[in-house]
């Protein structure tokens, strides 16, 4: 089943990716999370990443034009929007095509850098592409945070209108007394490991560790995931609390960009992060990447096998 998009809070630069299968559960994505991390020199060890095998940028085709009613909607929800105000601090445009692609424009207020994305809906979650132009000269890394939420029902209640998916929420474990409970794993030698409870980054590339301040064992790329518990591993009481009248035996989902200089795990709207670096580019250069948010039901092994057909070398 292929996931619908909306935009969901303009302000936070956040969409949303639902199923009308399963209209209680959806998840969040922030294109644009606070300000870019820019370096002098590059980041170097992109080479090595797997990359991606569909490459082609999709059309956007017959945009939508009006607001469609959907019961499984929220009221925040919106498919078409633009920023008014020339004033304010970010300029912000949303489309969606009646083959369910979306489109997003989005700058900083007086920045030198517009960026571009194209959301693609496919069976296993959707493909991303997002293009960064400059109007000056990038010399060294310009990384700009991607952010895929799994709130629970133990965070804000605004953020429950951008995700909504307690099986994924390390808070909500960690709540129901499972206190150094983790769902977060990615790769390191070709094997998965599980990410710590507290907050921390991962780099793939060796002088990336002082640029973000992480630790100093490198991961194998950029892809990380949730995975739910099984229910053979839960207990009935949690699945009853966490996704009640639902009968998967387990569900993962995570991300995977080109080009990820960092990734980590656990903030306020329990998520994961990835940094992709766009630089460097001289002034009038654009760069695109790929990147892929997964939603499947089954393991992590199963999303991993998923992923091998989407990158090329991945394997």
């Amino acid at each position: 089943m292929k996931p619908s998009i909306v935009l969901s809070n303009p302000q936070e630069q956040c969409v949303t990716f639902f199923w009308n299968e399963m209209p209680n559960y959806y998840v969040g994505y922030r294109f644009f999370e606070g300000s870019p991390t820019v370096t002098d020199q590059p980041i170097f060890g992109y080479e090595t990443q797997p990359q991606a095998t569909v490459v082609e940028r999709p059309t956007i085709g017959t945009i939508v034009t009006s607001q469609a009613s959907n019961p499984n909607w929220k009221d925040e929800w919106q498919i078409v929007y633009s920023e008014k105000s020339p004033n304010s601090a970010s300029q912000l445009s949303f489309q969606l095509s009646s083959e369910g692609i979306a489109h997003v424009q989005y700058a900083e207020q007086n920045s030198q850098q517009q960026c571009e994305y194209y959301f693609q809906p496919f069976t296993h979650g959707v493909r991303v592409w997002a293009t960064l132009t400059t109007q000056r000269e990038i010399k060294g890394s310009y990384c700009i945070p991607q952010c895929l939420r799994f709130t629970g029902m133990y965070n804000a209640i605004w953020r429950r209108a951008i995700a909504h998916t307690p099986f994924f929420s390390e808070l909500d474990m960690q709540a129901m007394g499972n206190a150094n409970g983790t769902l977060t794993y990615a790769r390191r030698n070709n094997e998965w490991f599980r990410f710590p409870v507290q907050h921390v980054l991962f780099p793939t590339c060796s002088n990336g560790v002082n640029v973000f301040d992480s630790q100093q064992d490198l991961i194998d790329h950029g892809l990380i995931v949730r995975e739910s518990p099984s229910r053979q591993m839960a207990p009935a009481r949690y699945w009853e609390l966490v996704a009640p009248n639902t009968s998967w035996d387990q569900i993962t989902s995570g991300m995977y960009w080109e080009r990820t200089a960092c990734i980590s795990n656990r903030h306020p709207a329990d998520c994961v992060h990835t940094w992709i670096d766009f630089g460097p580019l001289s002034a009038g250069q654009s760069r695109t990447l790929h990147g892929v948010v997964y939603f499947i039901e089954g393991s992590k092994d199963d999303l991993l096998t998923l992923w091998q057909t989407e990158f090329k070398d991945a394997a």
